[in-house]
C-alpha cells in the first residue's frame, strides 16, 4: 500500500527493536522520522490493520493480511519483495552467517600476518 500521507513510496512494515515493545511490528513510510522532520505515516499493527480495513484493502480473516498469511503458511519470514523481513530468523541468520565470515577472515589475515613477520625474521 502506498503511503496515505506523503504518496512517495510503500509503507514497509517493520519490528520494534525498543526494549519496551521489542518484537512488536509497526507499519511507517520509509520517509518516516523520529524527529518529526519527515513523512508522519507510522501506525502499530492493530492501528494499521484498521486503517486497511476500512480502506477495504484487508481480505483476510481475523485481521491477518493476505501476504502476511502466505508468508505464515511457507514458513518464511519473506516479505512480498522477495528479501527478509527486518527482524526476521531469516534476517538474523545472514547476519550470524556473516559475523563467523568475518571472524574467520580476520583470523586467517592475522596468520599470514604472523607468517611475514617470522618469515622476514630469518
Amino acid at each position: 500500500m502506498m503511503c496515505t500521507e506523503c504518496g512517495r513510496s510503500r509503507v514497509v512494515q517493520r519490528r520494534s527493536r525498543k526494549e519496551w515493545s521489542k518484537g512488536r511490528i509497526f507499519f511507517c513510510c520509509p520517509f518516516y522520522k523520529m524527529d518529526g522532520s519527515g513523512c508522519p505515516f507510522w501506525y502499530w499493527e492493530e492501528d494499521y490493520v484498521k486503517i486497511v480495513e476500512t480502506k477495504g484493502i484487508l481480505t483476510g480473516s481475523g485481521g491477518r493480511m493476505v501476504a502476511e498469511a502466505e508468508a505464515e503458511a511457507s514458513g518464511t519470514d519473506v516479505a512480498r519483495n522477495g528479501l527478509p523481513v527486518e527482524g526476521s530468523v531469516v534476517g538474523q541468520d545472514v547476519v550470524i552467517l556473516l559475523k563467523y565470515m568475518c571472524f574467520i577472515c580476520t583470523c586467517m589475515l592475522f596468520v599470514m600476518v604472523l607468517n611475514l613477520f617470522v618469515v622476514l625474521m630469518k
